[in-house]
């Protein structure tokens, strides 16, 4: 292996790790150490680790873990928040925590307009009460005509910013 940092992530997943399509950019920069193969051989690998990409709250991070890696430097949070993340024990830990503040700031504007925009037009008055079909039976049909106005959106390659809304 060559002289780069080594990174543990959850996985090389699209929601619960490193999503595929961003794994070559981290490897140009890091060695990637996956957690079920750290957990193989957790004892080596943990003395090489020095930072932690977490994704969608993934790794878990706690005692445990904070404990075995003596040479974590960084835990760097894809994401907005990290309310997920113990910030005491981690701070005691001397270890620093890093987010992608921004990484969502549109995707959230372009939420709010939608809700606004179907709101103020009555656009969901009189569906009813339907299902969806995406593991929870009581989610109203909401959910799944925003998701229809959202892709139509993103087909058109229209973009709201709230600045020109305002």
């Amino acid at each position: 292996m060559n002289n780069q940092p080594h990174v543990l992530a959850y996985a090389l997943h699209e929601t619960e790790g490193i999503p595929e399509r961003f794994a070559e950019l981290i490897k140009k920069h890091f060695n990637i150490i996956y957690y079920e193969e750290f957990l193989k051989n957790e004892k080596e690998l943990a003395e090489k680790i020095e930072f932690i990409f977490g994704w969608k709250h993934y790794p878990i991070i706690d005692e445990k873990l904070l404990k075995s890696l003596h040479h974590l430097k960084a835990i760097i949070n894809h994401g907005v928040g990290v309310d997920h993340l113990d910030l005491p024990l981690i701070n005691n830990s001397g270890v620093k925590v890093a987010n992608t503040p921004h990484v969502v700031d549109n995707a959230t504007a372009e939420m709010g307009m939608v809700l606004m925009l179907t709101s103020a037009r009555n656009i969901l008055e009189g569906k009813g009460r339907r299902t969806v079909r995406m593991g929870n039976p009581t989610l109203h049909s909401l959910v799944s005509s925003l998701q229809q106005i959202m892709l139509k959106f993103e087909k058109t390659q229209v973009r709201l910013g709230l600045e020109y809304c305002l």
